[in-house]
């Protein structure tokens, strides 16, 4: 995140000097409550703006991705996900007699297993090839 801001900065200084000051006005919104529940990031700034009657013509929003290094990745693209419930059914038993009992949790290991082989893509020039991570 620091590494993003300080690049906000520096295109900003860089655009000033190049085009002899800002036509309107610039500003650096920053939040940092962008993860879980979020309550305090961007979607409390925009509605506190909006509240001021204040708008903006265009926005560059930064997110950091530093696989190896802080700052050793731009990504150009983002990455979606798909959300989604999953109701393994089974019958109820005891683990010293499984022939009794129909354990759920082998479907879904089953599942799981299977859907982490198939090749989606093979990525691009500037894409890593599409994978599934499976998360609780």
């Amino acid at each position: 995140m620091k590494g993003g801001i300080a690049c906000f900065i520096a295109a900003v200084a860089r655009h000033v000097e190049k085009a002899g000051g800002p036509k309107g006005s610039v500003s650096l919104l920053i939040t940092g409550d962008e993860e879980g529940p979020a309550i305090n990031g961007t979607v409390k700034l925009l509605e506190w703006a909006a509240g001021k009657g204040e708008k903006w013509d265009a926005a560059i929003v930064g997110e950091p991705t530093n696989p190896d290094t802080l700052g050793d990745m731009i990504k150009i693209g983002r990455r979606g996900s798909l959300s989604g419930d999953v109701i393994v059914n089974g019958r109820q038993g005891h683990a010293a007699y499984p022939q009794l009992a129909d354990n759920p949790v082998r479907g879904l290991m089953t599942l799981v297993d299977a859907l982490l082989h198939p090749v989606f893509d093979r990525g691009t020039k500037d894409f890593q090839p599409t994978n599934l991570e499976v998360t609780s």
